[in-house]
């Protein structure tokens, strides 16, 4: 039998509930499961905005790299190049499964990377219209 109830002594075979001391009431206990909500959507956000974060400098970095080798001279360059640049950049920039995703994203956003650069665009709106800043 449950240390909250109790048989009645007048109604044998009856049970009631005794009140639990300091048991909280609905809406406080509301308010607290709301808080740990806020608690942990604050922490989510956190992660995410680290991993923009982290995001942005990788592709700071690789852009970076690749203008470096190419001396910032993108006019001869094709898409093929430039993938396999980004991508070795990536190598240098990251490890495991971090430049295996740089990897994949820069293979996809080669033929754009390669207009914006052509272009003449800066290394952060290059990231920025990448989605990665």
């Amino acid at each position: 039998m449950s240390a909250f109830c109790y048989q009645h002594p007048e109604n044998h075979g009856a049970y009631k509930t005794k009140p639990r001391k300091g048991r909280l009431s609905l809406s406080s206990s509301l308010s607290e499961m709301n808080s740990k909500v806020v608690a942990i959507l604050l922490i989510c956000l956190i992660g995410y905005l680290q991993a923009q974060s982290d995001a942005c400098s990788l592709c700071t970095a690789v852009v970076n790299g690749s203008k470096k080798d190419f001396n910032n001279n993108f006019t001869g360059v094709t898409v093929d190049q430039l993938k396999t640049d980004l991508k070795k950049q990536c190598n240098l920039n990251a490890s495991g499964i971090e430049a295996t995703v740089c990897s994949n994203i820069v293979s996809q956003k080669a033929p754009d990377l390669l207009k914006a650069l052509q272009a003449g665009e800066t290394t952060q709106q290059c990231c920025v219209q990448g989605g990665m800043c």
